[in-house]
């Protein structure tokens, strides 16, 4: 398999998440540039690193690495001092040949293992870490070529990406700034996309999500799901970023139910996301529908009527299929939608329908 034709299979191996996708990430690439790799996370400042996967890489030498000779590494303080991030880098780019032969590092940990041709590079995962990645190789297969190079560079923004979410699904690192702290006390599912629909940053209920339900899927960083009438998520996505309105929709998820979902235009000026985009957010709670049920009849005295038309709206059928399935009259209906304005103190239907879904956490189903 060549280069181009792996590209495609790297990334539905890493935006995967499932916890062996890193080692068979690395396996995969290791093999297609004929080296051995090793990822591994290291801390800011002081280079104390946890090997995260390798492919053969002896873990003795990293662990006297680690120990030791990083260190006295030529190559390391270089990577992290003066490249840099996301910019794969050899290692004739970064000391001159003979210093690095003379070096103890090179004589004594890496010609031992038969490297004498290394590319690497470093990856912020937050303020407090990053992931350094080195693949080393033997002097019989010569240099890493240009398009060897290119080819990892073109894997590192994704790389990036997957590392985020896969160390708030393992590491449950806290986010830094105040805005994702926000973002992971929240109840609902919380998505911030791109124009493009790739996935920039989720909170903790996202990622149950994406971890629990086939629905939610990541393809080559793009958020997949299925809605109403065969639209597509990112079409809908830059519909809502060109007119700068949101919209509200809903989500069939893989058992049958379905969520409301609502994607609004994000600023520019949002510090802790790194682009502007769109932001979704998807309702995720929910409960007996019996109970919630009796508890908002109760709450605001509704009818039975009142509360057929409420629960309709909720699981995103429109008034006019409504009044189609039911026999009722565009009359009666808009009678019986303004008692439910009145009686709920709202105005309009969308103002309805989150007022019911937050206090009722309604299980929505698709219709029969």
């Amino acid at each position: 398999m060549n280069l181009n034709d792996a590209y495609n299979e790297l990334l539905e191996i890493i935006y995967s998440l499932e916890p062996g996708s890193w080692d068979l990430f690395g396996r995969r690439t290791g093999a297609l540039l004929h080296s051995a790799h090793g990822l591994y996370v290291s801390g800011l400042p002081p280079p104390q690193s946890k090997l995260f996967l390798s492919h053969s890489l002896d873990e003795r030498y990293f662990s006297i690495y680690q120990d030791y000779y990083y260190k006295v590494s030529v190559l390391y303080p270089r990577l992290i001092g003066k490249v840099p991030p996301a910019q794969v880098v050899l290692d004739v780019n970064m000391v001159d040949k003979d210093e690095l032969h003379r070096s103890e590092y090179y004589n004594d940990w890496a010609a031992p293992q038969d490297f004498h041709h290394a590319c690497g590079v470093w990856i912020p995962i937050d303020e407090n870490a990053r992931i350094v990645a080195g693949y080393n190789r033997s002097s019989r297969l010569g240099r890493f070529t240009p398009e060897e190079v290119a080819f990892v560079q073109s894997l590192l923004p994704h790389v990036g990406r997957a590392a985020r979410l896969t160390q708030k699904l393992e590491l449950g690192k806290a986010a830094a700034s105040a805005g994702r702290i926000a973002l992971e006390h929240l109840e609902a599912a919380v998505f911030l996309v791109s124009r493009q629909g790739v996935v920039l940053e989720t909170n903790a209920a996202a990622l149950r999500l994406m971890r629990n339900q086939g629905t939610f899927r990541l393809h080559a960083g793009r958020l997949h799901l299925q809605l109403n009438q065969g639209q597509n998520f990112t079409d809908l996505v830059r519909k809502v970023l060109d007119s700068r309105t949101g919209t509200s929709f809903m989500i069939h998820q893989s058992d049958g139910t379905m969520v409301q979902a609502f994607l609004n235009p994000l600023s520019s000026n949002v510090l802790w996301s790194s682009s502007p985009g769109a932001v979704l957010v998807v309702q995720s709670r929910v409960a007996d529908d019996l109970a919630s049920l009796q508890r908002l009849r109760t709450a605001y005295k509704l009818t039975a009527a009142e509360e057929r038309l409420l629960r309709a709206l909720c699981e995103g059928e429109s008034v006019a299929d409504y009044c189609n399935r039911t026999g009722l009259s565009r009359n009666t209906v808009k009678t019986q939608m303004s008692s439910l304005f009145s009686k709920t103190n709202t105005s309009r239907q969308a103002e309805l329908i989150r007022l019911a879904l937050s206090q009722t956490m309604l299980r929505l189903r698709s219709a029969d």
